[in-house]
This record gives C-alpha cells, sequence and structure tokens, in this order.
C-alpha cells in the first residue's frame, strides 16, 4: 500500500499536491474501510517533532484546514508513533506498524 502512495506521488511530481492529498486519502478511506485515513505533515519546534493533519475524514467526509474552521496549532506529539520516528531516524521511505487493538499506523515519506 506504501508503495502505491509513493509512486503516486511521483507521477504526479508537478502536479497539485493539494488536490493529491484530498484524493488519495478518499480513495483509501473508500477501499480499505478504515476507521481514521489522515494526512499529516510533521513540524519541528525548537528540539520536538509534533504532526500535524492536514487532510482526514471525519463523519465520513474528506476535510482541510481550508474546508473547516479548525485549530492550525492543533499538534501531537510524534513521540505517540514509535514507528514514524524509527521511520525517521532511520530515513527509511515507509514504515507501517499494526497494534494490538488493529489500528494500522502507516507512514510514508514524499518529496
Amino acid at each position: 500500500m506504501l508503495s502505491l502512495l509513493h509512486y503516486i506521488t511521483e507521477i504526479t511530481r508537478n502536479r497539485d499536491h493539494a488536490l493529491l492529498d484530498f484524493s488519495v486519502i478518499s480513495a483509501l478511506y473508500q477501499i480499505t474501510g478504515a476507521r481514521q485515513v489522515r494526512a499529516l505533515d510533521i513540524v519541528h519546534i525548537q528540539t520536538m517533532l509534533f504532526i500535524q493533519k492536514k487532510v482526514w475524514v471525519e463523519n465520513g467526509k474528506v476535510m482541510s484546514f481550508d474546508d473547516q474552521e479548525t485549530d492550525p496549532d492543533e499538534k501531537e506529539p510524534l513521540s505517540r508513533y514509535p514507528v514514524l520516528v524509527d521511520c525517521i531516524q532511520q530515513k527509511k521511505s515507509e514504515a507501517e506498524e499494526v497494534r494490538a487493538d488493529g489500528m494500522t499506523i502507516s507512514g510514508c515519506r514524499f518529496g
């Protein structure tokens, strides 16, 4: 699945990435039936890394900060997602973890 996302990004490198994010999140949500699908940005503040959602599914609808009055400062510490921390530290292109509750955490670097 992660490789698919990587190739989609490569194919559309010179296209509108906001539209790509929206389309990929919508497709993943519809195809997989996932409870939660989000595209995240990684934000570096002083010595800490945070994640901030940029496109997500809410009540069955794909949302972005442009669509909703959401606090753009709403961030989560990246440390809550060790598999993503490891991916960044090891400079991997993708990471995936299936948690005990069945939730899958996937990440892929673009760019």
